[in-house]
């Protein structure tokens, strides 16, 4: 009996040791996307591998930024929850970390507000109680911790992935430069702008000179605090829970749900505002610009076919001076409708040149970069059939000797039959990349080419139009002697 415990132990654990094998060479995406499609055993072992990696960059932002460390926990969960409910829509090529940093500080600041306000109502009410948070020896200490991870996500994207990767994750040059596909000298050069941008940002928001330095360098310079373990098993279990791999009975705590509901909430609505904002500068631009093109067209053209418009203060045809003044006023008004015309013309012809650019760039950049891109999809899922195919002999071999069961065979033979999949999925999207879209894309460009030079065309009749008109007006008003 102590035999079949034994061999029954060791091969749980063997199982253990393959799935971990096989899951610690993964990139952050690839575990993101097994958590997201696989179950059991190996999606928990996905999502804790995430939580292993990135744990101390979001339990450093959620205690720096609450200053206490029941709400940091509470801030920890609902940051990977977040993660749990967003796995599905998100796409990662290797690093969370700067996805990670800025949901954490959104959580956090969810909850040390909602602290602020509630200690400020409680002195309201003269019924101050002295609760949980740590007021440090500075009172200002809070204020410049959250300060830093706040501003630190304001930062543009092409300044803030390095610092969270280099200065809060530990990452060498070298490997953020891999994972942001830009050089090395590009990497230490935008780390060093948003250092600088944090500290003008931090002066600004009241901090000296000495200061706002002292809290840029102390985002690589600080160790991270201890971290309960508690909390990363609650964070575990509640990302398995909301998938509905655990049994029912498990409840995830009230705040942390309460409070991954408020962040998500607050992600769609910044997601729309921004849409929002995008739809209507747009509009206004592209909106502007045709009432203007056209109520020129429309002026000059109106004007060119009126002709002369008799002046009302003229008191006879006979007076010489009245008929110069009209026709001066006549030969102004047509100088501007020329001029509007002019305008238009250029416009259009400008924007013939800047579909005939579009045509270029996407022939010699877009289709290119497009082709290269599915070429490294195929490239990537030929590497995962190789690996599931090594995984799949592997697990038949073990299963003959019986060191794996049955249902461990089945499911490495499930992950080879999906990265076959995956491979001809990324080559047919080749295939339709090439000998479709590449034809549909250019077929539209260039005839949106053939729009804008019919256009152009409209607007240069009417320029000349217009310039013919006001030529004639200056012949009548300034005759050449012959």
């Amino acid at each position: 009996m102590n035999a079949v415990r034994q061999d029954g132990a060791l091969l749980h654990h063997l199982r253990i040791l393959y799935n971990i094998g096989a899951i610690g060479d993964l990139t952050d995406g690839q575990l993101v996307e097994r958590f997201a499609t696989d179950t059991g055993e190996v999606a928990e072992l996905a999502f804790a591998a995430l939580v292993e990696r990135h744990q101390s960059l979001v339990w450093r932002v959620c205690l720096a930024i609450t200053r206490d460390r029941h709400q940091a926990e509470d801030a920890f969960q609902a940051t990977f929850h977040v993660l749990a409910r967003k796995a599905r829509s998100l796409w990662v090529r290797d690093s969370l970390g700067p996805w990670l940093h800025q949901v954490a500080c959104r959580t956090a600041s969810c909850l040390r507000t909602a602290a602020l306000r509630r200690r400020r109502h409680e002195r309201r009410c003269a019924e101050l109680e002295v609760g949980r948070y740590v007021e440090p020896a500075d009172p200002r200490d809070p204020d410049r911790d959250a300060a830093v991870h706040e501003e630190l996500g304001r930062l543009p994207e092409k300044y803030r992935a390095p610092l969270v990767l280099c200065d809060l994750e530990g990452w060498t040059h070298q490997e953020a430069a891999w994972f942001l596909g830009w050089p090395i000298g590009t990497v230490k050069t935008r780390q060093f702008h948003g250092r600088r941008l944090m500290k003008d940002r931090l002066i600004r928001r009241g901090f000296g000179p000495a200061v706002a330095v002292a809290l840029v360098e102390s985002l690589r310079k600080s160790a991270p605090a201890a971290m309960p373990a508690a909390a990363v098993r609650n964070a575990i279990v509640a990302a398995m829970w909301e998938l509905g791999r655990l049994m029912p009975g498990y409840v995830v705590s009230a705040n942390v749900l309460t409070l991954t509901r408020g962040v998500l909430q607050a992600m769609l609505w910044n997601k729309l505002r921004y849409l929002a904002a995008a739809a209507f500068a747009v509009g206004i631009v592209s909106g502007g610009a045709s009432v203007y093109v056209l109520g020129s067209q429309d002026k000059g053209t109106q004007d060119s076919k009126e002709g002369p418009k008799p002046s009302a203060s003229a008191p006879a045809a006979d007076s010489t001076g009245a008929t110069e003044q009209a026709a001066a006023a006549e030969l102004r008004a047509q100088q501007i409708a020329t001029r509007k015309a002019r305008a238009a013309y250029e416009i259009a012809r400008l924007t013939r040149e800047v579909a005939e650019i579009a045509v270029e760039e996407y022939e010699e950049v877009g289709f290119p970069r497009d082709l290269a891109a599915a070429r490294a999809a195929t490239a990537l899922a030929e590497a995962d059939l190789t690996r599931a195919s090594d995984r799949a002999d592997w697990a038949e071999r073990m299963f003959k000797k019986g060191y794996v069961s049955k249902s461990t065979r089945n499911s490495e033979n499930l992950g080879l039959k999906k990265a076959r999949f995956a491979l001809e999925k990324a080559q047919a999207n080749s295939k339709i990349l090439v000998e479709y879209t590449r034809s549909k894309k250019i077929k539209e460009r260039r005839s949106a080419v053939e729009k804008a030079r019919l256009d152009e065309l409209d607007r240069q009749e009417a320029y000349d139009v217009a310039r013919i008109k006001e030529n004639e007006l200056k012949e009548r008003l300034h005759p050449k002697t012959k």
